[in-house]
């Protein structure tokens, strides 16, 4: 879900679980699809700020490994 306001951006999304499954052999033993590794469900919250200086400052948090990551970026 997305939610703005004036210039603030906030967006919630919810990351599903994924199951393990094996590589598939096809034609001459090439592999026609890769192993997947099992993950958790997981969320993200990311919040982001527009700045009249035309600098924006962004926060995404991921319960995926308790991460909090802070960026500044300006435009020219």
């Amino acid at each position: 879900a997305t939610f703005g306001l004036a210039g603030n951006t906030m967006v919630v999304s919810a990351i599903p679980a994924v199951a393990a499954a094996p590589a598939v052999a096809t034609v001459a033993g090439v592999s026609g699809t890769f192993a997947t590794t099992a993950k958790d469900s997981y969320a993200t919250v990311a919040i982001s700020r527009s700045l009249t200086s035309g600098a924006t400052l962004a926060a995404t948090y991921s319960t995926a490994n308790d991460s909090l990551t802070l960026k500044a970026s300006v435009a020219f």
